[in-house]
């Protein structure tokens, strides 16, 4: 169909010869959708008597592909009417310039535009649940005329728009919102997905023997991560270590061992400690009872 437009054309070149004396083509609007019953294209003309629009209706079961149709222009501008523009209807069209004699004085390249009447359609890759945070990113496609924005809202607060990936990281629930915009003003509708990042599970820890303790670090990627610290090697004791390191970390103790701790503990071995405390006793004991025998002595008291 673009072919035999264009042979029209080459055509009139040969009859009339070609002059660069057409510029600054619009189309208004610039990407019609199934309102726009009326389609405005201007342009700047020099030197010329009179214009002509020549299109081509595309892909409308109305309208043979093969019917040429025109348009004078007045002043700077004429008009394509479409009382009733399809969906991903193409308009074809070229702009010929005449001089006073009726000559060819210029002629445009081929265009072409689409009506739109499609949506777009948006995507997200977050997961729905994890126990980690989550990197959302969303994703727009429209084939016709583009998208032009996309809106999100968390957990009911208003849409705002979207610019590029955003984080997710407390542990609970999320409602995700969001839709698009493209370029000819169809609004999406708005698509919703829950989400959640839930606690991570870690294995038992048990401290070793000796009272040399143990550790344990989250990285910032886990959110509210959890270790179980076992009683298997008589330790009494749970150190915090780093204890404003955020996201926090659960600890449960279990067995003899009491206490909470952000990222580590340390064990330590209980009958050594109880062995040192009475000997400290004792030798506090003693030197109090050395001290009055002396006194007695010097004082004979």
């Amino acid at each position: 169909m673009i072919k035999r437009l264009g042979l029209m054309f080459i055509l009139i070149l040969i009859l009339g010869g070609i002059n660069a004396e057409i510029s600054n083509v619009q189309i208004e609007p610039q990407y019609p959708n199934l309102n726009s019953n009326l389609i405005k294209i201007c342009a700047d003309f020099s030197n010329v008597s009179s214009a002509s629009l020549f299109y081509q209706i595309i892909g409308d079961s109305e309208v043979s592909d093969d019917v040429n149709f025109s348009a004078p222009f007045f002043g700077k501008c004429t008009g394509i009417v479409n009382y009733n523009p399809k969906d991903n209807t193409v308009i074809n069209y070229q702009i010929a310039s005449y001089d006073s004699s009726g000559n060819i004085a210029g002629i445009t390249q081929l265009s072409s535009f689409a009506y739109d009447g499609t949506p777009p359609k948006t995507t997200d890759d977050a997961p729905e649940s994890t126990n980690h945070d989550i990197i959302v990113t969303l994703s727009c496609t429209d084939p016709v005329s583009g998208c032009s924005q996309t809106y999100y809202s968390i957990n009911g607060s208003d849409f705002v728009s979207y610019f590029g990936s955003f984080v997710l990281s407390m542990v609970g629930e999320y409602q995700l919102k969001y839709y698009s915009i493209d370029n000819a003003g169809n609004n999406e509708t708005s698509k919703e997905k829950l989400v959640s990042i839930t606690p991570s599970s870690r294995a038992p820890v048990s401290p070793p023997s000796g009272g040399q303790g143990g550790s344990y670090s989250a990285s910032n990627s886990e959110s509210n991560p959890t270790i179980i610290i076992n009683d298997t090697q008589n330790a009494s004791t749970v150190e915090i270590v780093n204890s404003d390191k955020f996201p926090p970390i659960d600890v449960e103790t279990k067995g003899k061992i009491t206490g909470k701790s952000i990222v580590g503990f340390i064990g330590e071995n209980k009958g050594i400690s109880i062995f040192i405390g009475i000997l400290i006793i004792i030798v506090i004991a003693g030197v109090s009872f050395i001290k009055r025998r002396i006194k007695r002595k010097l004082w004979g008291k």
